[in-house]
């Protein structure tokens, strides 16, 4: 069995090849298996002996035998970021029922929808380790997605964990403002009929300190501090001194299975 992993194509004039690593878990040692030759135009290797359980990382070499850090691990089995997190928000806003409120279509797309919001809140002020794009269609569900991989590519925790919040967050706004246009009041005489009670429960859990949102608002500040707080430490420090931020494309690479 083969895997092909594709990254974005250097801009680095003397990059000469590039190394695969594997290993069978995503923190575990990896072990150089592979070497191929590569232009500024190459956007792919395929490495012919791998395997679908594993994972692996890349390392480019220039023409003078610089070689650059490894890239962030990435999967051989294919699974995506979805697979994941459809779970986890059904867990956490309990839709595990019949019938499920959301269909995962559904789920996906408020996912894509508040992690390309949350990545937005973080560029002007604290960027996350990934660049992420974000990609919506009107017209199908499966074509709404984000690369890399933020589960199995280049995974960042603080990304992930605000990203559920976020997405927890927005589907509390929902379903208050879904059971403030269902509310209603009816009154005749001594009779009277009052649908809007859930309306007020959605703004006491919104509001709370137990809330979704309260709970995204306390995260979201403390990244922020922290992450001020390292830049200020690190100043304008360049890991990759040799290469340039461009010759390490490891936010930008998946696999294909074949």
């Amino acid at each position: 069995m083969s895997v092909t992993i594709n990254f974005t194509a250097s801009t680095d004039a003397d990059v000469a090849s590039v190394k695969v690593w594997e290993a069978t878990t995503s923190a575990g040692e990896y072990s150089f298996v592979y070497s191929s030759g590569i232009d500024t135009t190459t956007t792919s290797v395929t490495y012919a002996d791998g395997s679908v359980t594993n994972w692996y990382r890349l390392s480019f070499v220039d023409t003078s035998d610089n070689e650059s850090a490894l890239s962030a691990a990435i999967y051989g089995g294919g699974e995506s970021w979805s697979d994941y997190m459809i779970g986890v928000f059904r867990t956490y806003s309990n839709d595990w029922g019949t019938p499920q409120r959301n269909s995962d279509t559904a789920i996906k797309r408020k996912l894509v929808v508040a992690g390309s919001q949350l990545y937005q809140m973080a560029l002007p002020i604290a960027p996350f380790d990934c660049a992420y794009t974000f990609t919506v269609d009107a017209g199908s569900g499966d074509a709404w997605d984000i690369t890399p991989d933020p589960i199995y590519g280049c995974k960042d925790d603080d990304y992930v964990n605000l990203w559920l919040l976020k997405s927890m967050c927005e589907e509390s706004r929902q379903g208050m403002m879904s059971a403030a246009s269902n509310g209603i009041k009816i009154k005749d005489g001594d009779s009277s009929i009052d649908t809007s009670a859930s309306f007020g429960g959605y703004e006491t859990l919104l509001d709370s300190k137990g809330g979704p949102c309260m709970a995204f608002k306390a995260a979201w500040q403390q990244y922020i501090h922290t992450a001020n707080a390292a830049n200020a430490n690190s100043g304008m420090y360049n890991m990759y001194t040799n290469f340039g931020a461009d010759m390490i494309p490891g936010s930008y690479i998946h696999i294909d299975r074949s």
